[in-house]
């Protein structure tokens, strides 16, 4: 960590990260995980174009199984790379629904990690110059980052594989240059970060993250 009070961060959903990755076994035929050390490099390139100071830190958060050793391994593997990672209990990543009980049974593997990355996009709300990078396909972070940006005075960017987003990103214009969100399409690093080279869009064979992160 470079301050104490960092206000430029990088922040970053594994669960949508893996369900990409678990995606490309139907199109490439192999699991393809993502190299996060590359991921960090082309997140710092990104940066400077988009008038974004470097990173304070990294934070990610990731659903896990507390007593599987492979995630724990997968925590571990952050940690030596300087990401500050919080390990969320994937029990605890299920989406509740409006009916008795709060999850819905039929459909008990939908999980979000977006109420932990809007909690640290609000921690760093009120400081100096604030910015962030979050790395996700999830909508559900976009009117927090659009009061971040609209309200706080902040700068952000999302960051992601475009054919993977979620289709309201477009609908809202992340595309266009008059958005206040910037955009960083991953896209075109499928090859440094997942070891393949992405075909033609299968963006409606992808459903979200619906399991466990960062095995």
């Amino acid at each position: 960590m470079k301050t104490s009070s960092p206000s430029s961060l990088n922040i970053v959903d594994t669960l949508f990260l893996f369900s990409v990755s678990e995606s490309t076994k139907e199109s490439a035929g192999k699991h393809a995980p993502l190299a996060y050390a590359e991921l960090l490099g082309v997140l710092n390139d990104a940066r400077p174009p988009l008038g974004f100071r470097a990173a304070d830190l990294t934070f990610a958060v990731a659903a896990v199984d507390p007593v599987s050793d492979s995630q724990k391994r997968f925590l571990e593997a952050l940690t030596r790379l300087r990401i500050n990672v919080e390990g969320v209990d994937f029990r605890h990543a299920y989406v509740s629904t409006p009916r008795a009980g709060g999850v819905d049974r039929s459909d008990h593997s939908v999980s979000s990690l977006a109420p932990n990355l809007c909690y640290v996009l609000g921690l760093i709300a009120g400081r100096m110059k604030p910015e962030a990078v979050v790395v996700t396909g999830s909508f559900d972070v976009y009117w927090p980052l659009m009061d971040f940006v609209a309200k706080r005075g902040g700068r952000a960017a999302l960051a992601f594989f475009r054919r993977f987003l979620d289709p309201r990103w477009s609908q809202v214009g992340l595309f266009e240059e008059s958005s206040p969100i910037r955009w960083i399409d991953l896209e075109p690093h499928a090859q440094r970060l997942l070891g393949i080279e992405l075909g033609s869009p299968i963006s409606s064979q992808f459903s979200g993250p619906r399991g466990l992160a960062g095995i």
